[in-house]
């Protein structure tokens, strides 16, 4: 199954460049301009991973970001940060991972796959924790209509 990508990227040649790139190596990507319709979008779109610069129109890429993590629905999506001034991004804790531009083609993939990775290792983690902790309990006679 194809993982899915959203990339917020304000730049149409980068956007589309990354866009390009990830469809290449089998990735569903979609991409917007800026971050206003991103609920909207993760929600239409269910992507496994989001791919963020950090100079955008309106909220920034840490401000999206911060949003993202506060929201149950979206918290365990795994975020890159994307900036020319990595200095500024090594300073904020709510991404995954940071990535600096001009982008390395290697170490883009490189993050992706890593962080998905560790994403379906804590999913399968998860899943199998749940399951080891169900509580076990009698079988349950359901009343009808018919039994009263």
């Amino acid at each position: 199954m194809l993982k899915r990508i959203l990339i917020i990227e304000d730049n149409a040649e980068q956007r589309e460049m990354l866009r390009e790139v990830l469809t290449y190596f089998d990735f569903l990507v979609t991409a917007l301009p800026d971050g206003r319709d991103m609920f909207s979008q993760i929600a239409a779109f269910n992507p496994d991973l989001l791919l963020i610069d950090y100079i955008l129109p309106g909220d920034n890429g840490v401000e999206l970001c911060l949003k993202l993590k506060k929201d149950y629905r979206t918290s365990e999506i795994p975020v890159i940060l994307m900036s020319a001034y990595l200095g500024i991004l090594e300073h904020f804790s709510c991404c995954s991972d940071i990535l600096c531009k001009p982008f390395d083609l290697e170490a883009i993939l490189s993050k992706i796959n890593n962080l998905l990775q560790v994403r379906e290792i804590h999913a399968a983690v998860s899943e199998e924790y749940f399951l080891a902790h169900l509580p076990v309990s009698a079988p349950i006679d359901f009343i009808t209509d018919e039994n009263q």
